[in-house]
């Protein structure tokens, strides 16, 4: 199976076991998310595509969910 891992950053993908399969860093934005995946899947075919991330914050101050 094909994976495509997709974030905003390289600081949101922590875990070394994502890092086996495709990363595409898009840069922050729905904009960059939709233009970067966009180019991605015009050169290449994927059997899943997962979009991972922080949702728009760094802080440890925030919890999961608010």
């Amino acid at each position: 199976m094909k994976v495509l891992i997709i974030a905003a950053t390289n600081f949101e993908v922590t875990s070394e076991k994502l890092r086996k399969f495709n990363l595409l860093i898009s840069g922050i934005g729905m904009i960059n998310t939709a233009i970067s995946l966009t180019k991605e899947l015009l050169k290449n075919e994927y059997d899943l595509v997962i979009n991972m991330g922080v949702a728009g914050s760094f802080s440890e101050n925030i919890s999961l969910g608010e």
